[in-house]
């Protein structure tokens, strides 16, 4: 099908009543806007496919991002799958360790280069893992970093760290300053 049957198709879709029918819905590759065939699967997920998968540029990771129409940035794999993305740096977040930032309802978890999650997004933010562990936060907001700049800073708050199960290893009742160094976090994973 030609991409313009497929802009068509896109263009002309309309949601269904049928909750068991797939979905076709508006999504482009990040960031030249080029449309993609995506579907609205009946349990929620967005899938891609079609001659979509067939041109898109992949990463080292094995992951490339589109953008899903009132939903935002997405992550997604050769084999279609996608998960929410973190915007991070003018794009989707960075996989390091092994794993990327997922962003879902508001809370920060974390997914593989499969995009199976690993951990639950139930945090107000995360870092990247370093040496592990990431630093996490509930109840930390973001500010700019300066009135009127388009930077932005983590603040408030209590902060601790997670291995890459999940699993808390340094409690989170610290404020970002008296948080201990992500190497002596790293210590107590290896206990």
């Amino acid at each position: 099908m030609a991409a313009a049957t497929w802009a068509l198709v896109l263009a002309s879709c309309t949601p269904s009543s049928d909750p068991l029918q797939h979905q076709l819905i508006d999504c482009y590759r990040f960031p030249n806007r080029e449309p993609v065939t995506c579907e609205l699967m009946s349990d929620g997920r967005i899938t891609v496919s079609g001659p979509s998968l067939a041109d898109m540029p992949f990463g080292p990771d094995g992951l490339s991002s589109i953008i899903v129409e009132n939903r935002g940035l997405y992550h997604f794999s050769s084999q279609g799958k996608t998960a929410p993305a973190l915007n991070f740096d003018n794009g989707a977040d960075y996989v390091v360790e092994g794993l990327t930032r997922t962003l879902q309802n508001g809370k920060v978890g974390f997914v593989n280069t499969q995009l199976d999650q690993v951990v639950a997004p139930v945090w107000d933010f995360a870092f990247p893992f370093e040496h592990g562990v990431a630093v996490v936060c509930m109840g930390c907001v973001s500010n700019p970093v300066s009135p009127g700049d388009e930077h932005r800073t983590m603040t408030g708050g209590k902060w601790g760290y997670i291995d890459k199960r999940g699993k808390v290893v340094v409690p989170v009742v610290y404020d970002s300053h008296s948080l201990p160094a992500a190497e002596i976090a790293a210590k107590q994973v290896n206990r």
